[in-house]
């Protein structure tokens, strides 16, 4: 109470978030070093501007922001304290926004009312686009369009030329059309023409207007081609219902604002009225059919169970936090809602319905490639649930008090077909000449490669060579300088290392190093061990030790 009348009455200044700033996008420092830090790893690159994670292996090269974040990762996060989730996912979403939505908003003459906090009777800054006709681009479920392109026809290929290529057969079969029902052509054309013509190639269409075709009718349709949804989804399902299905989600996913300041800012913005044109490049650039034919292999089913999980990835709600700014602090307003969705947190054990789903919902959307790209949980998070498929970076916010419950914890990540093996298998077999499923057959090339004599762990949740240049697992531990986490991480290290080998584990390097500091003849470990593991290190005089 007496904190309270001081600060009513401005005698101290309580350190808390100001509902102002909030509301205009301002800059809000985090501090706290740790969570400074997670900015810094997260925000670079442009990474606020993805809507997925990249590729692994990409069709063809774009050189867009998508390329210059390769073998990019999520972010899942583990702390002892249930405070910690809570604020990671309202602070970094909220930076996230900032950078995106936040950067448009302020760049606007008119503000008024449509700030982050939004009133029931305001206008929402940044309202759905791809409304009407404008969305059955990314829709259409043409069997033609899909049957255009192959994408392991053009591995490695600059999209230009691709474009070129494409925009070459769609001008010739549009100057069929043209010509058998005297079509014109127009700066300003009928944009139904983009659905119309190929509704006509696959023979929906029989009667046609005779309204002038948009000049850039080729390109949007060969961006379709290429990056349309539903088109891509009639290249993995064959059925125009489950293609069609997927387009919508797509529709909805680029009708969030977040969405729709990233393409703005990922390009030159321009007219409400043509942004579907730049989500279909944004969809192209970002390899979409990459990105789905990657997320059908991880998810190992098809058919209608792969368009459900699919649907279930990338369904996740928007969750609202409460916070207490100054502003509620001092009674001047209630607690305002901080918006998760970059970021979301995992920290609920209760065994409600309504929370078992959310938990569930959590676990498909931070497994699919799409957002969100952090999750910081508690130790509800570190058994039973896998987190593999999209991230190879592990936060160990505050360190936990045994070796288990660190093993437990990475083990979330480290799993079969895990994203750490995808893009090392990318990398080393992706050169391969490919017939017709790339994911099946890199594996099997890999498996050929360096099985060997190794257990059927290589190469799906193990890999028997390798290097410097390997994608690893990354364990990041932040510390402060001088802190008893030092001390502690060492000691959590070394017992973890016996507690490894007491299992016969792999990943023995800990042990290895806490004994070499022991031992004065290093030559002599590997004759302390028992070699248990799934496949075996060789050192450079040929011997092999865990």
């Amino acid at each position: 109470k007496t904190l309270y009348k001081l600060a009513k009455q401005g005698v101290i200044d309580i350190n808390k978030l100001n509902r102002n700033q909030i509301q205009n996008y301002k800059y809000i420092s985090m501090n706290n070093a740790r969570l400074e830090n997670l900015k810094e790893i997260l925000f670079k690159n442009e990474f606020e501007k993805l809507l997925w994670i990249p590729f692994s292996k990409p069709y063809y090269i774009t050189n867009s922001i998508f390329d210059k974040n390769t073998n990019a990762s999520k972010i899942l996060i583990f702390s002892s304290w249930e405070m910690v989730p809570k604020m990671i996912a309202g602070m970094i979403y909220y930076e996230a926004e900032r950078l995106t939505v936040g950067k448009l908003y302020n760049s606007e003459k008119e503000k008024s009312g449509k700030g982050y906090f939004i009133e029931e009777d305001k206008r929402k800054f940044l309202r759905p686009r791809l409304i009407g006709p404008r969305s059955k681009t990314l829709t259409l479920a043409s069997k033609t369009l899909a049957d255009m392109f192959n994408p392991l026809d053009y591995i490695g290929e600059n999209i230009k030329d691709i474009r070129v290529e494409l925009e070459t057969k769609v001008s010739k079969k549009l100057n069929e059309i043209k010509t058998k029902y005297g079509i014109g052509e127009s700066p300003i054309g009928d944009v139904s023409w983009y659905i119309n013509a190929p509704l006509i190639w696959d023979g929906e269409i029989l009667d046609v207007n005779h309204r002038d075709m948009p000049i850039d009718t080729a390109k949007v349709i060969t961006n379709m081609i290429i990056g349309s949804p539903a088109v891509c989804a009639m290249r993995i399902f064959n059925d125009k219902n489950m293609a069609e299905k997927l387009g919508e989600l797509f529709v909805s996913l680029f009708n969030k604002p977040e969405s729709i300041a990233a393409v703005d800012l990922f390009y030159e913005r321009r007219s409400e009225r043509t942004y579907y044109k730049n989500v279909l490049a944004y969809l192209v650039d970002g390899n979409i059919q990459a990105v789905l034919d990657e997320y059908a292999h991880s998810l190992g089913v098809k058919g209608e169970d792969l368009i459900e999980q699919i649907s279930e990835g990338m369904n996740l709600r928007t969750s609202t936090l409460d916070i207490d700014t100054y502003e509620s602090f001092v009674g001047k307003q209630k607690k305002s809602g901080l918006r998760a969705h970059f970021a979301v947190g995992y920290y609920n054990a209760k065994g409600d319905n309504d929370n078992i789903q959310r938990t569930e919902n959590i676990r498909a959307a931070f497994n699919s490639p799409f957002r969100p790209f952090v999750l910081a949980t508690t130790s509800i998070g570190q058994e039973g649930l896998d987190f593999h498929l999209n991230c190879r970076k592990i936060v160990h916010w505050n360190l936990p008090s045994n070796p288990i419950d660190l093993e437990q914890r990475e083990g979330r990540i480290n799993r079969f077909k895990c994203l750490a093996i995808r893009q090392n298998i990318a990398k080393k077999y992706g050169d391969i000449k490919f017939k017709q499923d790339i994911w099946e057959e890199m594996f099997d090339e890999a498996s050929k490669q360096e099985k060997g004599e190794n257990s059927d762990l290589v190469p799906y949740w193990s890999l028997a060579n390798i290097n410097e240049e390997t994608i690893k697992i990354e364990r990041i531990v932040p510390m402060y300088p001088m802190s008893k986490d030092q001390v502690k991480y060492n000691r959590l290290i070394k017992v973890l290392s016996l507690y490894r080998l007491t299992l016969g584990q792999p990943r023995q390097e800990e042990l290895l190093n806490s004994l070499g500091s022991n031992f004065d003849n290093e030559d002599n470990i590997d004759d302390l061990f028992i070699n248990l593991s799934p496949f075996k290190h060789s050192n450079e005089n040929n011997k092999s030790f865990v």
